[in-house]
């Protein structure tokens, strides 16, 4: 200061002096050049006596000067540097797509191009560029113009001569090691409330600082990370994250101040997704180990702290984005939360609960944009209107009151004030990123609008300006289509939506504050998002680890591993390892820096991949499955070219043995090859698109880690492979379905961090602790059976779980899952389960009708008789032995008790193509009658959807598949005294099995019956002209009390002739009222038929209820048919019985005389006929050959008028009757002097007189002789 005084002192003393032109320099002979010299002599000697005796503090304040002004410089070129990073490298970086034109690489090519001129940023192109008032030239170009205080930072730069922001770096690195960032999370834990630790988390950006980036810029992450963690908060107040070491790199929160211990923990979603999670379970790193354990006990989590970065990139997207704020599926169910009413709002409150404005200029979206803001629970609720075109009702400015929308954005207030976002289709349902032909964001590297980031990065200072441009063309327009007044309510003036703005923009403003953030200044959130994405150079590598890098770089240059996992590259100058490949190997990089490469598995040689060369695939089975994929000849060469456009292969089964060749197929994702003598994986090592994998039944394979690196591997059946060790897994994070059933495994450790699993079977193992899979809290399915677990309490928590499968464990005690409540949870074959009693085999009345799946909602039985019948009616009252349904009869068989007995069934009955050719719904119905009443459990199995009723009530549902034979679950039921109605429904959605079977508990007391209606005929054989009864009988009924029905008959096959009741209902010597009906020949009915029994009981068994007697009267089939039918209880319920109709055929009528129907008129119809001569007909009507009524001489006359007629070839009955003595010449001869006294002279009597002379005859032979009887072995008769 004292320095400065002085030289302005001296200025002001020559300031008199004549200043030479520019280039001049002054003339020695000037006229007072003496004097003049004389006075700085004088001056510059008392100054330099001042100088000596201040120099060490000039010196110092010089030094300290120096660097306060390259402290600036560094602070000013980075924020320079922040500001081009998150505005302008998406075109002009190194990877830009505008670098021809402007590459921002460093400050000195900015110089070198002449865009940016040193001290004069007025003249600097690169300047007024940001500045220029025409939108079309102005950068960022076709954005939104800089920040002011972005401008003026780059103004201040350029006059400060335009540092380069490259070449400051931080010479102050204290590397933070591993231990000391344990050390000093474990001291600020042990300083904590032993109740709060549990909620205690921590974020680290050590590695940033070990890496070596600059204060402004860690302190930058400081300002992202409260930014973000607050804007996923649903607390109340704006909590910052607080540094618990003095470099400020370890940051702690309390996750009850974001309320994300409510419900689901939220720290848990982010472990579930942290991929840098480092165990240090190597030998060298015990202490370490040791130090972790603690935290991790003492905060009650596996994942103690996590890199900001990591954070930053992956919290501010889905799906992290949607979990942590716990956002719903859709905007109906936000709107609710946040109590926003749209609807009626817009209905009823235009103006005051809702504001419109709608214009066709946004910055995101190609086409009109409709905006509204709502009244909220915490502030504001903003809802956008996006349109994929502008045509029609897409067109708001014609209808700004009926637009259709095709997405939208939501912009809602949390508790404190932040923002939170969210993205809509056209019905509301959640996205994860909108369309692209709707709005995206060219200001970043990837314009794809992502929920939650790209909102954060655009959205800096709360909501944007913007003029609505729909109030003016509705107020212009006089007589629009359209309710003018409602419109201009609710798109109101500008005055009133710039304050309501204001006044968003001011609640935004005070939270974003409050959180350290700038408002207003560079967004930090997706400028980091951006930075995470870029490759990591050797700095940042070995700070990730832990490591300084030259012990990283030694690392890398003593082990193979690390160099075949791609490191080698960062032992160059300028090297890097993109982000992604980083990310995937991170796992194997720790393990191969911790373990000796003498250790390391060998390394397998990868094939070399020539462009157009066959691929040596030497199984020829693996071939042939190949080829097929391809649609190729067998024989045909195949290219790597080929290999790599293969998706899915299917070789189940092949007999293949090596799978060499298959590393060639890099794009497959999915591969099926169960069933083979497989024993190496290796070539699917590098196959890291595979999403589904079918390996079970390979018991040879032992080593299943080359699958470690299919890291998007999503469905995954290891089955039966007797493998143990499988902690392989635990890389596999995005697994949704696993099976490892039969696998031999003990410990399931392994499975601790594969949140993503919806489905997991672990069947028939070892397993006795299921704690590991507590916290997989996104199942849905999990198969346990057949393992050695007593304590299922680890479980309680699994919410989500539709199914679980319990049986053949150890468990006593169920009690830990009454919280489940939603659960099917199958518990047989455990001391704490009870016992099953007998499958019940039937016989069952089942039935097919058309249906796909089951429901609670759809009744198919309705639907397949258009509402005729119903479940509920079956369910009731049962089904009918051939009972019709639409266009099927209920059939009666027995059900086998085996798996698949359904289709088993179905086959025999030759309905399996068609039942499984459309999917079919498979019902089955029985009657059980119980001596009294039972409280006890009904056991059933299934692997398919199931329903099943009891007298009428639905007892027991399940919509999810299940595993496993036999029974798989119980369930508490009410047997009533008598009889019961049992109906089950099972769906058939894999066809491969298709099993029903059911039962009671052990000791349960039940009947079958199986109530029948029976139909018998008087006569074997009916022929035209007969009259015969047609019995009507119940068969094994129980509990009968009465019946009714009509009966209808063909009236052209057959007259009716009387009807009587039959003696099953006056069993035991009951009573009835029988109604006998009204018989009408000439329609064929018998209506009113009906029989109560008049007793307090009924009866049960088999019996005869009614007895008809018909009159043949033409041949053909015929049959008769029971209308109106019921059988009823003595409870009034209804009995069902069936089949309602026989079918029988009347035969020909038989040759005249043919009294003994054995098709021929001979000497033995003449005998009956002669046996009850003179006797009345009733008794014997088949004797009354002439129908009259009586039997005598003129039935005889007819039989002997036919006789010898015949229908079948018999042996002369006449000699059997004689050589029995049935027939004597004395007979003969009163039968024809009976005729002759009886003659009426008609062909019949002479025709019979005579027939029966030659009969007489056979008793008189014209000659007589005794000969050889010779054996005859194919004839059994000897005729004399």
């Amino acid at each position: 200061a004292h320095l400065k005084r002085r030289t302005a002192h001296l200025k002001r003393r020559t300031a008199h002096l004549k200043k030479p032109a520019h280039g001049e320099m002054p003339k020695p002979n000037s006229k007072n050049y003496a004097q003049h010299f004389n006075v700085y002599k004088q001056l510059n000697r008392r100054l330099i006596v001042k100088i000596g005796r201040y120099l060490p503090i000039v010196i110092l304040i010089c030094i300290g000067f120096a660097l306060a002004t390259a402290d600036a410089q560094e602070n000013l070129a980075q924020e320079v540097s922040a500001i081009f990073e998150q505005s302008c490298l998406i075109c002009h970086g190194p990877h830009g797509s505008f670098t021809e034109q402007l590459i921002i690489q460093s400050s000195q090519e900015l110089i070198n191009t002449g865009k940016v001129i040193p001290g004069n940023p007025d003249n600097s192109i690169f300047y007024q560029r940001l500045i220029e008032t025409a939108v079309e030239k102005r950068m960022p170009l076709g954005q939104p113009p800089l920040p002011p205080a972005a401008i003026q930072t780059i103004r201040q730069w350029i006059q400060a001569g335009a540092p380069d922001w490259n070449t400051f770096s931080r010479t102050d690195i204290n590397f933070i090691t591993t231990e000391e960032m344990l050390q000093t999370i474990e001291n600020h834990v042990q300083s904590l409330d032993t109740f709060d630790r549990a909620f205690a988390r921590y974020f680290t950006s050590t590695h940033l600082y070990n890496a070596g980036e600059t204060p402004e810029t860690l302190r930058a992450y400081q300002r992202a990370l409260s930014k973000l963690v607050n804007s996923l908060s649903w607390g109340r107040e704006v909590t910052k994250p607080q540094p618990i070491d003095s470099e400020e790199t370890i940051f702690y929160i309390d996750l009850r101040d974001y309320e994300w211990e409510i419900g689901t923990n939220r720290w848990t979603l982010i472990e579930t997704e942290y991929p840098y999670n480092v165990a240090f379970d190597a030998p060298t790193q015990t202490h370490l180990h040791e130090k972790l354990t603690n935290l991790r006990e003492e905060m009650n989590c596996d994942v103690p702290f996590i890199q900001v970065d990591w954070f930053l990139a992956t919290a501010s997207l889905p799906p992290l984005y949607h979990d942590i704020l716990d956002l719903p599926l859709t905007d109906g169910e936000l709107e609710a939360r946040l109590e926003v009413n749209v609807v009626e709002n817009i209905r009823n409150a235009p103006g005051r609960r809702v504001w419109r404005a709608g214009f066709n200029n946004s910055g995101v979206s190609n086409h009109n944009r409709v905006v509204e803001r709502h009244l909220s629970r915490y502030g504001a609720y903003w809802k956008s209107y996006d349109f994929a075109g502008s045509v029609g009702t897409q067109n708001i400015f014609t209808h700004p009151l009926s637009f259709t929308h095709d997405g939208g954005e939501i912009i809602f207030n949390l508790p404190n004030g932040l923002q939170a976002y969210y993205l809509a289709d056209a019905g509301g349902n959640r996205l994860d990123e909108a369309p692209i032909a709707i709005v995206s964001n060219p200001a970043v590297s990837d314009p794809t609008v992502r929920n939650g980031l790209s909102c954060i990065g655009c959205h800096t200072e709360g909501m944007k300006d913007f003029e609505d441009q729909i109030r003016d063309v509705v107020e212009q327009n006089e007589n629009p289509p359209f309710d003018k007044d409602r419109a201009l309510r609710l798109y109101i003036e500008k005055t009133v939506m710039d304050r309501l703005i204001e006044e968003d923009t001011d609640r935004y403003r005070q939270a974003l504050e409050a959180t350290g953030d700038v408002f207003g200044g560079i967004e930090p959130v997706q400028r980091f998002h951006e930075a995470f994405q870029a490759p990591l150079n050797a700095s940042h590598a070995a700070a990730a680890v832990g490591l300084e890098p030259e012990t990283f770089l030694g690392k890398i240059n003593q082990n193979v591993s690390l160099q075949n996992l791609g490191l080698q590259v960062l032992t160059n100058e300028g090297g890097n390892v993109k982000r992604d490949a980083w990310t995937s190997n991170f796992e194997q990089i720790v393990s191969a820096l911790n373990t000796p490469d003498s250790v390391l598995p060998p390394v397998v040689e990868r094939p070399e991949r020539i462009p157009g060369a066959g691929v040596h695939i030497p199984d020829p089975n693996l071939r042939a499955a190949i080829a097929e994929a391809l649609d190729k000849a067998p024989g045909d060469p195949i290219t790597t070219e080929e290999m790599a456009t293969l998706e899915h292969i299917k070789a189940e089964g092949k007999g293949i043995q090596d799978l060499t060749g298959l590393e060639y197929a890099t794009r497959l994702k999915s591969l099926g090859i169960s069933g083979n003598q497989i024993s190496d994986l290796s070539p699917l090592a590098g196959l890291i698109e595979l999403r589904t994998l079918f390996t079970w039944g390979n018991e040879k394979i032992t080593d299943f880690s080359p699958l470690a690196e299919s890291v998007n591997l999503s469905y995954l059946d290891i089955c039966g492979s007797k493998i143990s060790d499988l902690s392989f897994l635990k890389k596999l994070v995005n697994l949704e379905i696993l099976y490892l059933i039969e696998n031999e495994i003990s410990d399931i450790s392994f499975l601790r961090n594969l949140t993503s699993v919806t489905g997991l079977g672990l069947a028939h193992n070892n397993i006795s602790d299921v704690s590991s899979l507590s916290e997989l809290s996104n199942l849905n399915w999990l198969w346990l059976e057949n393992n050695d677990i007593s304590d299922v309490s680890p479980l309680a928590g699994l919410t989500n779980l539709k199914w679980l499968s319990l049986q053949q464990n150890s468990i006593s005690d169920f009690s830990a899952l009454d919280s489940l409540k939603t659960t099917t949870i199958y518990r047989l074959y455990n001391p704490g389960a009870p016992t099953s009693g007998p499958k019940i085999e039937g016989p069952w009345r089942w039935i097919i009708v058309p249906g796909a799946k089951l429901d609670d909602s759809t009744d198919f039985v309705s639907e397949a008789s258009q509402g005729t019948v119903t479940e509920e009616q079956i369910a009731l009252r049962g089904a009918a032995d051939g009972g019709v349904l639409a266009d099927r009869h209920w059939r009666s068989d027995k059900l086998p008790t085996d798996s698949n007995n359904i289709n088993d069934l179905l086959d025999a009955h030759g309905l399996l193509a068609e039942a499984h050719s459309k999917k079919h719904i498979f019902y089955a119905t029985i009657s059980l009658v119980s001596p009294r009443v039972q409280d006890i459990n009904m056991f059933s199995g299934s692997n398919e959807n199931i329903k099943i009723w009891l007298n009428g009530e639905l007892v027991h549902q399940r919509f999810i598949r299940a595993e496993g034979d036999g029974y798989q679950e119980f369930y508490p039921v009410t047997l009533k005294q008598g009889n019961n109605v049992l109906l089950v429904a099972i769906d058939n959605r894999a066809s491969w099995r298709w099993t029903g079977i059911f039962g009671f508990e052990e000791g349960a007391e039940y009947n079958i019956v199986n109530p029948r209606i029976g139909y018998t005929l008087s006569e074997p054989t009916i022929h035209v002209g007969d009259t015969f009864t047609f019995n009507l009988n119940a068969e094994d009924i129980y509990d009968l009390a009465g019946w009714q029905f009509d009966i209808a008959f063909n009236p052209d096959a057959l007259a009716a002739i009387e009807v009587n009741e039959g003696e099953f209902l006056k069993t035991d010597g009951g009573s009835t009222f029988f109604q006998k009906g009204i018989i009408d020949n000439a329609t064929g009915k018998i209506t009113k038929l009906s029989s109560a029994r008049l007793n307090e009981d009924g009866v049960t068994g088999t019996g005869t209820l009614l007895s008809v007697t018909f009159s043949a009267k033409a041949d053909g089939e015929t049959q008769i048919t029971l209308e109106n039918f019921q059988l009823g209880s003595i409870t009034g319920d209804s009995i069902p019985a069936g089949p309602h109709k026989v079918v029988f055929t009347i035969e020909g009528q038989l040759a005249t005389g043919d009294v003994n129907r054995d098709g021929q008129v001979s000497v033995l119809d003449l005998i009956l006929v002669s046996r009850h001569l003179g006797e009345d007909a009733a008794a014997n009507p088949q004797a009354d050959v002439n129908n009259d009524g009586i039997i005598n001489i003129q039935d005889l006359i007819l039989v002997a008028q036919h006789l010898g007629e015949s229908t079948n070839p018999a042996a002369p009955s006449a000699i059997a009757a004689i050589n029995n003595g049935e027939l004597t010449p004395a007979m003969i001869q009163i039968w024809i002097e009976q005729a002759r006294v009886e003659d009426d002279s008609s062909i019949a009597f002479r025709q019979g007189i005579t027939n029966l002379e030659r009969l007489l005859t056979l008793f008189i032979p014209d000659e007589t002789a005794l000969l050889h009887n010779y054996p005859n072995p194919f004839n059994p008769e000897t005729w004399i």
